[in-house]
């Protein structure tokens, strides 16, 4: 008798990087408000290198990770940092707390997104903050989400990439492949 090979499940049906992306630019246009921001958004897909310095944000599920950056000039981090923490536009502020302030917008967008797909994505988890500054290189499919606050731009990211959760059977099937 031959031994039937392990029937492989399928990945499942998962939101497209520019459903991510669209999803992503709503969020941040209706989330602005209450953090004291009006914002404009539109979602751009460049092959450049972005130059920026910002705090990224990853949400893991199943099979995707998500990266999600609030990317910027200094002088624009600054102001959204200022914005947030109702500081006049002159005010000394230090990097470690622009960063801060930063990265407390960012968590709070990416609650709000993370909520608006877990109905798509039910194992949806957030990830740790991390402040990153230089060229950031498009290693994976990314779409951003070019932002204006006032006379401040900034961009939001969103990069997704495909995994498999060690131990499944699309695993061990995309392993043995």
């Amino acid at each position: 008798m031959s031994e039937q090979p392990e029937a492989v499940e399928a990945a499942p049906e998962l939101p497209s990087l520019d459903d991510w992306a669209e999803a992503l630019s709503t969020t941040v246009a209706e989330t602005g408000p209450g953090l004291g921001f009006e914002v404009s958004t539109a979602v751009v897909d460049e092959e450049a290198p972005l130059e920026a310095a910002g705090v990224m944000l990853p949400l893991v599920a199943e099979y995707v990770q998500i990266q999600i950056g609030l990317l910027g000039q200094y002088d624009s981090l600054e102001a959204l940092a200022r914005g947030l923490m109702m500081m006049e536009p002159d005010e000394e502020l230090s990097r470690e707390d622009s960063a801060d302030a930063v990265g407390e917008i960012l968590n709070v967008v990416v609650g709000v997104y993370k909520s608006a797909m877990v109905d798509r994505v039910p194992t949806l988890r957030l990830g740790l903050p991390v402040f990153a500054e230089g060229i950031h290189h498009r290693k994976t499919p990314r779409r951003l989400i070019r932002c204006v606050y006032g006379e401040t731009e900034f961009t939001v990211s969103v990069a997704t990439k495909m995994v498999s959760p060690p131990g499944s059977a699309w695993h061990k099937a995309a392993s043995a492949a």
